[in-house]
């Protein structure tokens, strides 16, 4: 005998939040994954390449500088 509509709604919703709650894990898990390395390249690079680092740094904060105290028209 077939379940009741609501029945079969409340499977069918619990299935779709069981998937749901395990994507996110994955992708959580690899978005983690992915930032430590990035973190780990970047800590590298500074580390190997200094100067190169701070002239990057200082010219990005005259640009954000820039943009932020200019006026608008």
């Amino acid at each position: 005998m077939p379940q009741p509509n609501s029945d079969r709604l409340r499977d069918d919703f619990q299935r779709v939040m069981t998937d749901a709650e395990t994507l996110f894990r994955e992708t959580t898990t690899r978005a983690g994954e992915r930032l430590r390395e990035t973190n780990e390249q970047a800590t590298n690079y500074v580390r190997h390449r200094p100067w190169q680092s701070l002239g990057a740094a200082l010219a990005m904060g005259a640009l954000v500088g820039l943009l932020l105290t200019r006026k608008r028209r």
